[in-house]
């Protein structure tokens, strides 16, 4: 892969506080940096959006897109990209 390259991760969320963090630090500390994280949440009713809002402040490579569809379950939530 051509280091030049930019990566797009896509990543759905619904209510993952618990483990959120762990999975945003983890792409955060590959050896390969040049990528970008795009993130729909799916309405979630715990803190994960406002994680998310937090890691997308720190880190301008992170995106959090918004919309107004709500909770659209696990195979719509997939296909926001």
């Amino acid at each position: 892969m051509n280091q030049d390259e930019t990566i797009e991760i896509l990543m759905a969320t619904y209510n993952g506080e618990e483990y959120i963090s762990e999975q945003i630090d983890s792409i955060i500390d590959q050896t390969y940096k040049n990528w970008k994280l795009l993130i729909r949440d799916d309405d979630s009713k715990d803190r994960t959006l406002e994680i998310l809002k937090e890691y997308e402040k720190r880190d301008e490579r992170i995106n959090v897109l918004r919309d107004n569809k709500g909770n659209l379950g696990f195979l719509k939530n997939c296909e926001f990209y």
